[in-house]
């Protein structure tokens, strides 16, 4: 997987120590996707996001809370795991869409959160979580009703907190998160919670 890290073979429990490592405790000093990424958890669990509610009432921590999945599983850069930067391929994610499809049958989620493209380039033939969904029901441009084979979900496609428009939704402070990111999570959660 393109991780950022020269080694191979990249097991579970190495990638959750990685993911962990690169968490620093206060979200200021994490970086921008990881930042958007305890946002969009605080909200969804419906806490408020700031450094006192990054924590379940079970004491267990939002980012321990979830399940990340990249859409594809390698990698198409010749770096030698030297970056992460890099774009699939069309072939990337068909062959990977079994993985991906299989992730959503496993682990039944209520609410799938994507971030790194555009909601039109998510929707498109070509993105990696519709070119697996059996059905999709638009509700706006972020916010959609679909299945994956007997799994129902509520998808809310966000571009990755430090793309699209400038700084998109990196820091709370921001328009974009103010006008689209917050509004379209609580949209999520509302209709995940009213759907069952």
């Amino acid at each position: 997987m393109q991780v950022g890290d020269a080694e191979a073979p990249v097991t579970m429990s190495r990638r959750r120590e990685q993911i962990r490592v690169r968490i620093p405790e206060l979200p200021a000093q994490r970086n921008a996707h990881m930042r958007g990424v305890t946002y969009a958890l605080q909200l969804l669990f419906g806490l408020e996001p700031g450094l006192d509610g990054e924590h379940l009432d079970d004491g267990t921590h939002v980012l321990d809370a979830y399940a990340m999945a990249n859409s594809t599983l390698c990698s198409n850069l010749p770096t030698s795991g030297a970056s992460r930067r890099g774009a699939p391929t069309r072939t990337m994610l068909r062959e990977c869409g079994v993985h991906l499809r299989d992730t959503i049958r496993l682990l039944q989620p209520t609410i799938i959160h994507t971030q790194g493209r555009s909601s039109n380039e998510a929707t498109s033939t070509h993105g990696s979580l519709a070119a697996i969904v059996d059905e999709v029901q638009w509700l706006d441009d972020w916010t959609a009703k679909i299945r994956v084979d007997a799994v129902r979900a509520v998808w809310c496609s966000l571009p990755h907190p430090s793309a699209g428009p400038p700084k998109a939704w990196q820091w709370t402070t921001s328009p974009f998160y103010a006008k689209v990111a917050r509004p379209a999570l609580l949209r999520a959660r509302a209709l995940a919670l009213s759907t069952g």
